[in-house]
């Protein structure tokens, strides 16, 4: 019976990740999930200050709302200004939440 030795996960790993066909598969995958996103945020009235980007790196890519609050308008914030002190607060936009990858779509 032949041997199979398995090499370490971390090992694989680094081998596929640099295989071109996974770096287009990944970069893929942010430009959908970019797409997605951008379609969420193009719906709501007081977006023109934020945008949804996408940055590659070596092996992973990377897509992020910028602006000025990011962080407010993805996950929600308080009242402030005139309506600070309003019941409720200003609910998140959910901008990245929901994405999974389906294998074959």
């Amino acid at each position: 019976m032949p041997k199979v030795t398995l090499i370490k996960t971390k090992l694989m790993n680094e081998a596929i990740s640099h295989i071109k066909g996974v770096k287009l598969t990944v970069r893929g995958e942010a430009k959908q999930i970019a797409g997605i996103a951008s379609g969420r945020l193009a719906g709501h009235t007081k977006t023109g200050e934020h945008r949804i980007e996408v940055a590659h790196g070596t092996v992973d890519s990377f897509v992020s709302l910028t602006g000025p609050a990011p962080k407010s308008v993805e996950f929600g914030h308080a009242q402030s200004g005139w309506y600070e002190g309003a019941p409720g607060d200003v609910g998140g936009l959910n901008l990245f939440r929901g994405y999974r990858y389906k294998d074959g779509d």
